[in-house]
């Protein structure tokens, strides 16, 4: 029993320890240490001879700030205002589906749209999270015509594809110099039109990106068209929406959209001259050029496109292209070869579209159509002849304007001699025999030569990427199944079968291709040739592109616009020979009546054979367009 004036716990004793406290010092919990929580001082701050001070009581909860509901309330009114916008930007059929929901006010001062956001203000490269494979169409379609970049990385890549694939086609950018503006300031960076057509380009040669190509074509369109409607035409008349312009066109001739293309072509035509990038070395007219002068030769070449003058910064002396057809041996760059070539190549078309019976054909020595014919074909051989080394084959076979000169030279050799073909046929009861026999002999070395070249090129998807390219392949496998019909040659049915198996491989990711690739099957198959690969053609639901005339050497080319239409039947009575089509006088002169009668013994030649006879003629399947090369 405890004694009066004594307390209730036991008494203390001397040597046992101070009480362990439970809460770490002052020092300790600031640094987020950890305290071993000793009296009057814990060794942390015993060794660092700071001052130790304990809390009286934990930190009672009181609550959150103010400052952080008012955060949380401002953030859940953004997450209700994104639902609200993503919901408006649901994608439609339209072209343009969140530019035309765009509340772009009219009034506005110039220069502005959505308030305070500036129209030639360039989006931030660095803000756009990565970029990864599973990013899809609609995420990158659906944004509008202010959004940010892509992420760098994809920009990178995307126009590192295309310097590599695609320049060589248009060389009219700096590679170094175009690369290097990406990372300026935004208002010293190319126009969003252009970035964005160099990246959409680059897409359709990429099978990762190629999902990618059309809505970066219509963020380019869009920003170049919104160019167009600012100020008085200052913003749209430099030097980078004519390239801009260029690429475009290129763009649509390979989707097939040819009235487009050539639209684009001639806007990218029409600022080249206001800006007299077709007079640079006319120095008289400098006073009145648009554009500032150049501050080197590299600034000046991209005005005027060269090789290696254009890469280095240096002058190089130019030519015109009359003085270089009028004299042989003389050096030139690649590039000019295949301005070269496509001029020869156009002079063929031009000379074959020309109806013979103007020109006197029955006097073979001195009437106009044959002395054309024979100014043509000097020219050709002479081209050929004349190479620079830079343009020779196979030493050059990784050049892609050295394939392009041969390829199109051999071209436009089967074009001429092909017409010259069809002009003999009612004449020859008063020919000599030997100028027959020359044009015929002709024929099937170009074709061999064409397909020797493609036989050696490293990248063929890439080649075929040119348009001319592949309508030369196409002229090559028609004379190779001319002369299979004629003679039963086994090599030409090799041949044959390589340049068409060729153009299937390249189909299945170009419309073009697959549309020639489809209408050789079908000539194939009216002939009575069995070819596995040509079977494989027949998979494509390509538009017919191509089809022999009845009554001239040419061929007729209709463009795929859309379906066919409720009123489309009026169009029975048209005939493709009164159309407004152009013709290219070119080939299948000699196939009809070469066709004979075959057995079809499976059902798959039976299903196709009877889509081939119930195909209405070229012309009446769809809405078509003229297709001009």
């Amino acid at each position: 029993m405890a004694t009066p004036g004594s307390s209730d716990g036991p008494p203390p004793q001397p040597n046992e320890p101070p009480p362990v406290i439970r809460i770490s010092c002052r020092r300790c919990k600031g640094r987020k240490l950890k305290c071993d929580r000793a009296t009057p001082r814990c060794s942390r701050c015993v060794k660092a001879d700071e001052d130790c001070e304990y809390p009286g009581s934990r930190r009672t909860n009181v609550g959150k700030r103010t400052q952080v509901r008012e955060l949380e309330a401002k953030l859940g009114q953004l997450e209700n205002k994104i639902k609200i916008i993503s919901a408006a930007n649901e994608p439609e059929t339209d072209d343009f589906p969140d530019i035309a929901k765009t509340n772009f006010d009219p009034f506005l001062p110039t220069g502005t749209a959505f308030g305070s956001l500036p129209i030639h203000t360039h989006p931030a490269v660095q803000p756009t999270p990565p970029y990864d494979d599973h990013t899809s169409q609609t995420e990158i379609s659906r944004l509008g015509l202010f959004e940010q970049l892509p992420a760098i990385e994809l920009i990178e890549e995307l126009t590192a594809i295309f310097f590599a694939e695609l320049h060589h086609a248009a060389p009219m950018l700096h590679q170094e110099r175009y690369i290097a503006s990406l990372y300026l300031p935004a208002h010293m960076r190319p126009p969003m039109c252009l970035q964005y057509i160099v990246m959409a380009s680059a897409a359709t040669v990429n099978r990762v990106h190629q999902q990618l190509a059309m809505p970066f074509y219509q963020r380019a369109r869009a920003y170049a068209e919104s160019d167009e409607m600012k100020g008085k035409g200052e913003y749209f008349l430099t030097l980078r929406h004519a390239q801009f312009w260029i690429l475009c066109s290129n763009f649509e001739a390979r989707q097939m959209w040819y009235s487009r293309a050539s639209t684009s072509l001639g806007r990218s035509v029409r600022i080249a001259q206001m800006l007299n990038l077709h007079q640079l070395d006319r120095k008289a007219l400098q006073a009145r050029s648009i554009l500032a002068p150049a501050r080197d030769w590299t600034e000046t070449e991209e005005r005027r496109p060269s090789e290696e003058a254009f890469k280095s910064g240096v002058e190089e002396k130019t030519r015109t292209l009359k003085s270089v057809l009028q004299e042989t041996g003389e050096r030139y760059s690649s590039f000019a070869g295949r301005i070269l070539a496509a001029h020869l190549f156009h002079e063929t078309m031009e000379h074959t579209e020309q109806p013979a019976a103007e020109g006197n054909p029955e006097d073979v020595k001195n009437g106009l159509y044959w002395k054309q014919h024979r100014d043509i074909d000097n020219s050709l051989a002479t081209l050929l002849m004349a190479l620079p080394e830079t343009l020779r084959l196979p030493r050059n076979i990784r050049s892609a304007n050295a394939v392009f000169v041969n390829v199109m030279t051999q071209a436009a050799i089967i074009s001429l001699h092909r017409a010259a073909q069809w002009t003999m046929r009612p004449l020859r009861d008063i020919l000599p025999e030997h100028t027959v026999r020359q044009s015929q002999n002709r024929l099937l070395p170009a074709a061999e030569e064409i397909l020797h070249v493609f036989r050696m090129v490293p990248d063929i998807e890439a080649t075929m990427q040119n348009a001319m390219l592949t309508f030369a392949a196409y002229m090559a496998a028609l004379v190779f199944l001319e002369d299979f019909a004629a003679e039963h040659s086994q090599q030409s049915e090799s041949s044959m079968d390589f340049l068409v198996g060729m153009l299937v491989t390249v189909g299945r990711n170009n419309a073009m291709v697959a549309s020639l690739a489809n209408q050789l099957a079908i000539d194939m198959h009216h002939l009575g040739i069995k070819s596995a690969v040509a079977t494989k053609a027949f998979e494509f639901l390509a538009p017919k592109l191509a089809e022999k005339m009845a009554d001239s050497p040419g061929v007729i080319f209709c463009l795929l616009h859309g379906p066919p239409r409720a009123d489309d039947t009026t169009l029975a009575g048209i005939t493709p020979q009164s159309s407004t089509t152009q013709t290219i006088s070119s080939e299948k002169s000699g196939l009809e009546g070469l066709a004979g009668t075959s057995q079809i013994h499976d059902e798959d030649e039976m299903r196709w054979a009877n889509t081939i006879a119930e195909s209405p003629p070229l012309g009446l399947r769809y809405p078509y367009e003229a297709m001009t090369w």
